[in-house]
C-alpha cells in the first residue's frame, strides 16, 4: 500500500519545480561572463590572422579589421610548405604512439605476471625516474645522438619511444595488476606462452588503458616543441 502510494506520488514530485532565485540568476550570469573571457584570446587569435600587414601593429589595436584577409591562410600555409610539415608529424606522432605503447606495455606486462629476482626494485626504478625532469637529460641525450650520427634526422624523435615511457610502463602494470592470475594459469594450463597471454588474454582485457596511453603519446609527441628543436 505504501509503495503503491510513493509510486502514485511520484509523477507530482517530478512536477513541482524550484522556483529560480535571484542568486541563481547572478550565478549563472557570472559562469558565463567568465566563460566568455576564456574565448577572448581565441577571437583574438582568429581575428588577428584575417589582418593585414598594416592593420597587425596599427595602434590602437583593433580587435575586429576593417577587411578580412582570407587569403592569409593560403599565403602562410605556402611560405612554410605546410602539407610537407604536417604530414612529416603525422609520421613521427604515428610511429612515436606505436612505440612508446607497445614497448610500454611489453614491460608492464613482465612486471606484473611474470615472477623473477629483483622485480621490484625494477619497478620502483622506473617509478623513480619519473621524478627526473625531461631537460636535464636533453643536453646528454644530443651529445649521444650527435655522437652516434642521428643529429638532423627523425630517429632521436622515434626510436626512444621504443625502448618504453616510465609513467605509462606505471600506468599498464597497475592495470595489470587487477585482473587475476587465473587467466594466466588457464592458459598455461592449454600451453599457452606469455606471448600469446599477453596477444589473446591481457590486449583484449586492458583496452582501456592501451587507448589512454595512446591518447597521452599522441598529445606529448604532437605537442613536443624543444626536442625537435634541438
Amino acid at each position: 500500500m505504501a509503495v503503491s502510494q510513493a509510486a502514485s506520488a511520484t509523477p507530482e514530485v517530478r512536477q513541482r519545480k524550484r522556483p529560480v532565485r535571484k542568486f541563481d540568476v547572478a550565478i549563472y550570469v557570472l559562469i558565463v561572463l567568465l566563460s566568455l573571457t576564456a574565448l577572448v584570446p581565441i577571437g583574438w587569435m582568429v581575428t588577428t590572422a584575417l589582418k593585414s600587414k598594416a592593420a597587425l601593429y596599427a595602434y590602437p589595436p583593433q580587435f575586429f579589421p576593417s577587411q578580412f584577409h582570407w587569403e592569409n591562410f593560403i599565403d602562410g600555409a605556402k611560405a612554410i610548405n605546410f602539407v610537407q610539415l604536417f604530414f612529416n608529424s603525422c609520421i613521427i606522432t604515428g610511429l612515436s604512439v606505436i612505440g612508446a605503447v607497445f614497448s610500454s606495455s611489453v614491460v608492464a606486462y613482465g612486471l606484473s605476471r611474470i615472477r623473477f629476482p629483483g622485480r621490484r626494485v625494477l619497478f620502483f626504478a622506473f617509478v623513480g625516474s619519473m621524478m627526473l625532469p625531461p631537460i636535464v637529460s636533453l643536453f646528454p641525450l644530443f651529445y649521444v645522438y650527435n655522437q652516434i650520427g642521428w643529429y638532423n634526422t627523425w630517429l632521436p624523435l622515434i626510436v626512444p619511444a621504443y625502448f618504453g615511457s616510465p609513467f605509462f610502463i606505471f600506468l599498464a602494470r597497475q592495470y595489470y595488476t587487477g585482473i587475476p592470475l587465473d587467466y594466466d594459469e588457464a592458459a598455461k594450463i592449454d600451453g599457452a606462452g606469455h606471448w600469446t597471454i599477453f596477444t589473446r588474454i591481457m590486449l583484449p582485457l586492458t583496452k582501456p588503458v592501451w587507448i589512454t596511453m595512446a591518447i597521452l603519446a599522441f598529445q606529448a609527441s604532437w605537442n613536443d616543441y624543444l626536442t625537435p628543436l634541438v
